[in-house]
C-alpha cells in the first residue's frame, strides 16, 4: 500500500545547494602553494623594510637609507603581481566580476606612488609641492583600496580568508585615506598579504583533493 503523503509536510530536498567547485584550468597546486609563501614573504619583507627605515633614521645610515629605498618598490611590484594573479583566481574560482578596473587602478597607483618615493626620497615627507602631490595621491590610494575592498566583499561563495581580506582593504583604505592614520594602516594592509597567503593555500588544498 503506498505510503501516504503530507502536503503540508516540510520539504525533504535541500533548498540551497553549496556552490560546486569550479574547475581551475591553467592552475596547479605547486603554482598555488608558491603564490601562498610569496604571500607571506611580502608581509615579512614590508616588516623588514619597516625596519631598515627605522633604523636607518635611528642611525643616520645612507646605507640602510638606500636599501630601505630600494626594497618599497621590489615589494610594490610583488603585491602588484600577487594582486593581479589574486583577480584571476577569484574571476576563475568564484565566478568574481567588476574587479579589474579597482585593482588595475590601485597596481597603477601603488607603483607610482613607489617610484614617486624613490625618485624625490625625502621630498615627499617635507613641506613643500612635492609632499602635498605625494599626500594627494596617497588620498585617492586610499579610496581605490575601498572600492577594491568593496567589490571583492561582494563576490559571492568567496573563502572566508577572501572576505577577511576585502574587509581589511576597506579598513586600510579608509585609514589611508585619511592621510594621519597612514602609519597605523600597515597594521590591516599586512593583514591583507597574511589573508591572501590564506587564499591561495586553501585553494592549494582544494584542488589537489579534487585530483
Amino acid at each position: 500500500m503506498p505510503s501516504e503523503i503530507n502536503p503540508y509536510a516540510a520539504p525533504q530536498v535541500t533548498l540551497v545547494e553549496e556552490a560546486p567547485v569550479r574547475p581551475l584550468d591553467g592552475w596547479s597546486v605547486t603554482q598555488l602553494r608558491l603564490l601562498g609563501w610569496l604571500s607571506l614573504l611580502s608581509a615579512a619583507g614590508a616588516l623588514v623594510s619597516i625596519g631598515v627605515a627605522g633604523a636607518s633614521g635611528y642611525f643616520a645610515d645612507r646605507w640602510l637609507a638606500q636599501v630601505s629605498q630600494w626594497l618599497s618598490p621590489a615589494l610594490e611590484l610583488l603585491g602588484v603581481y600577487l594582486l593581479l594573479r589574486l583577480k584571476r583566481f577569484a574571476e576563475q574560482r568564484f565566478q568574481a566580476e567588476n574587479l579589474t578596473s579597482p585593482v588595475m587602478a590601485v597596481a597603477v597607483l601603488g607603483m607610482l606612488l613607489s617610484c614617486m618615493e624613490l625618485v624625490l626620497g625625502e621630498a615627499t615627507s617635507e613641506p613643500g609641492t612635492p609632499m602635498f602631490i605625494y599626500f594627494g595621491l596617497m588620498w585617492v590610494y586610499g579610496g581605490l583600496l575601498v572600492w577594491m575592498g568593496i567589490r571583492m566583499r561582494n563576490v559571492q561563495n568567496a573563502y572566508p580568508a577572501f572576505t577577511m581580506l576585502a574587509w581589511m582593504n576597506i579598513v586600510g583604505g579608509l585609514m589611508v585615506a585619511t592621510v594621519i592614520l597612514i602609519v597605523l594602516a600597515i597594521v590591516p594592509l599586512l593583514g591583507t598579504a597574511v589573508a591572501m597567503a590564506f587564499v591561495f593555500f586553501k585553494a592549494a588544498r582544494e584542488l589537489k583533493a579534487s585530483a
